[in-house]
């Protein structure tokens, strides 16, 4: 029988490829990158399955993907008249913290704040009737899309109502992107960046949402009921923003 030198060419170049392939493949399996790879998984699988014992906010937390129960609890935390009788504590902590992502806010502009819960679809609104000042916070937690125009439709509906908006948080769950700017006209682009702050609600640095602000309120909370709120909620935050973010964008 003839053999046909060509074939056998052809099968010595696969072979070639194949044992170039397992090669490369045990060098892979060998390598730092892959250990520090399985490393940092391992250490989030950790993170994820953690048990916070009895928590309010684990009971209801089929809920937590929605964006209202957020900003629900947000709303009541922020709220200066709200029943965590704290009065201006947990608001210009809140103050404090946008400020440090660089918005320009004068605390004594908000000396007289109220908290608005969807007025004019605005997820939520700070603002002062002594000083015309407002800030908005459009809650993205749940990483819903926006809506056309959004943002520029929020700030012209608070200025329409005789309002100087001082700042547009954008909150996010993770990552630094802004919003969808489809459809905006260029002065609404540049009305909208000179006041936009996009923050985390979770991304495991001392800036984000957690730790910025919800575990610092609870820390300096004097009632007991808002202290232990602050703190089931801070528990609960930590576990389900951890499995939306490391898991997942792993």
């Amino acid at each position: 029988m003839t053999i046909d030198q060509n074939a056998v060419a052809f099968l010595n170049r696969i072979k070639a490829l194949n044992d170039n392939a397992i090669c490369e493949v045990g060098q892979f399996m060998c390598s730092a990158e892959l250990a520090a790879l399985t490393g940092e998984y391992n250490a989030n699988l950790k993170k994820r399955n953690v048990d916070i014992g009895l928590n309010l906010f684990c009971i209801i937390s089929e809920l937590y993907y929605r964006e209202n129960f957020h900003s629900d609890i947000l709303r009541a935390l922020i709220d200066p008249k709200g029943k965590h009788q704290e009065q201006e504590t947990f608001l210009h902590l809140f103050l404090e913290f946008i400020k440090s992502h660089g918005a320009k806010i004068n605390l004594l502009d908000y000396s007289n704040a109220l908290i608005e819960r969807e007025e004019g679809r605005v997820d939520l609104c700070i603002k002062d009737e002594d000083s015309k000042k407002a800030i908005i916070i459009e809650n993205k937690i749940n990483n819903a899309g926006d809506m056309v125009r959004q943002l520029p439709r929020y700030l012209d509906y608070v200025r329409a109502n005789g309002y100087n908006c001082d700042a547009i948080i954008y909150l996010r769950l993770n990552g630094n992107t802004g919003p969808d700017t489809t459809g905006w006209t260029d002065v609404e682009r540049t009305q909208v960046a000179a006041l936009l702050k996009v923050i985390c609600a979770y991304d495991e640095t001392e800036k984000d949402l957690l730790r910025g602000w919800i575990f610092k309120c609870e820390k300096i909370a004097n009632n007991p009921d808002a202290q232990h709120i602050l703190r089931q909620y801070g528990n609960f935050t930590t576990v389900r923003f951890r499995n939306e973010v490391n898991i997942d964008d792993f």
